[in-house]
C-alpha cells in the first residue's frame, strides 16, 4: 500500500533535481571521494632532482 501511495503522488521537477543530486553525491563519496580528505605525501628520497636533465629547445628544430 506505501508503495502505491509512492507512485500515486506528483514529482515535480525539485524533487526530482534534488533525489538525482543526493544520488550523485553519494556515489561520489562512495567511489573514493574521502580519499581527497586525506593528505598524500612522498615517503623519503629525493624529490628534488627530476630523473632527465633540462635541455632548452630549438624553436626552428621543433617547429
Amino acid at each position: 500500500m506505501e508503495a502505491e501511495k509512492l507512485f500515486d503522488e506528483h514529482l515535480s521537477r525539485r524533487r526530482l533535481i534534488k533525489g538525482a543530486v543526493g544520488v550523485a553525491g553519494i556515489a561520489v563519496l562512495s567511489s573514493g571521494g574521502l580519499g581527497m580528505l586525506s593528505k598524500a605525501e612522498a615517503k623519503g628520497g629525493s624529490t628534488e632532482k627530476w630523473p632527465w636533465p633540462y635541455t632548452k629547445l630549438d624553436p626552428k628544430k621543433t617547429a
